[in-house]
């Protein structure tokens, strides 16, 4: 089933200005790599606030759209389970496979899309949960909820991660302190190094078993990707985590086609195998609010594994 495509603002600098269409987009051509601009100018799909432009517009200070039509999403699951509903907050048990907001080949088929066609709230994020990362995942009603969104911001709210690693860790509790600073192949990669900012990930129970390991995990910081990175970093990488495989190519290999089956002996998941077990923060009344998934995602895995 197709979208309904996608009204997106680009962006003119003030330098910018009084340029012609046509050498805006030639400057800016990697933006737009996979349009036919040929076809985008006949169609009227760059737009002034008073119509459609052509390629001898003269650029102003006015807003310049792209009107990108419509297209068929990736599949992502069809409902979401509600944890928890109050006036300010609607909280999520958000599946792997499902981003948060628009992004890539993803509009309608977000979480917020999909939160708002369900309950019929508007819901900004109050944090993030990566694409293939499950669990736990609060949102705020719209002119509310600040008083949760500061809590996420000063990092006073506690979350607990669940994962499962390649390798047997030496068992019980430990913590990697290491700042991460970004891999120098694949630019969206972390990893640890000492001019980055400090990231410390408290590993609170460690189960190794049959060649993998069972890993809860409190992000004492909120680095982008730090339980990943600081995982991998210490050499047992999240099980499916195509970013972090120890072997790069990996990665890479999966940016060109996209295909799970050219990569499934490799990951032996699907999806990395991390999971948001549970958040608290502190609730309205000044109570501890402890927000809980009721999936044993280790079980799941474990199945997944011997399937």
């Amino acid at each position: 089933m197709l979208n309904n495509g996608q009204k997106i603002r680009l962006r003119v600098a003030p330098a910018e200005h009084g340029l012609t269409l046509a050498v805006w987009l030639a400057r800016h051509a990697d933006w737009f790599a996979r349009v036919d601009l040929s076809e985008a100018f006949a169609a009227g799909r760059l737009v002034g606030d008073h119509g459609p432009l052509q390629s001898d517009a003269v650029l102003t200070a006015a807003p310049l759209y792209y009107l990108k039509p419509p297209w068929r999403e990736p599949p992502v699951p069809d409902r979401l389970t509600v944890l928890y509903e109050d006036d300010d907050l609607v909280v999520v048990d958000k599946p792997a496979g499902m981003p948060m907001a628009p992004t890539g080949d993803y509009l309608e088929h977000t979480l917020l899309h999909r939160l708002r066609r369900q309950t019929g709230r508007v819901l900004n994020p109050a944090h993030r949960l990566d694409l293939e990362t499950s669990g736990v995942c609060v949102c705020v009603v719209a002119g509310r909820g600040g008083y949760y969104q500061t809590q996420f911001q000063r990092r006073t709210v506690d979350k607990i991660y669940h994962a499962l690693v390649w390798g047997e860790m030496a068992p019980g509790p430990a913590v990697i302190d290491a700042p991460l600073v970004r891999h120098e192949e694949v630019f969206t990669r972390f990893v640890p190094g000492t001019s980055g900012p400090p990231a410390r990930t408290e590993l609170l129970e460690v189960v190794p078993a049959a060649g993998y390991t069972r890993v809860t995990a409190r992000p004492v910081t909120g680095r982008t990707n730090q339980i990943r990175a600081h995982l991998a970093g210490v050499g047992h990488a999240i099980v499916g985590d195509k970013k972090y495989h120890p072997d790069t190519a990996v990665f890479l290999d999966w940016l060109a086609h996209r295909d799970m089956a050219r990569l499934r002996d490799r990951l032996k998941l699907d999806r990395q195998a991390l999971h948001c077990a549970e958040m608290t923060l502190t609730g309205a009344d000044g109570r501890p609010l402890r927000l809980c998934s009721p999936l044993d995602m280790f079980a799941r895995w474990a199945d997944a594994l011997t399937c």
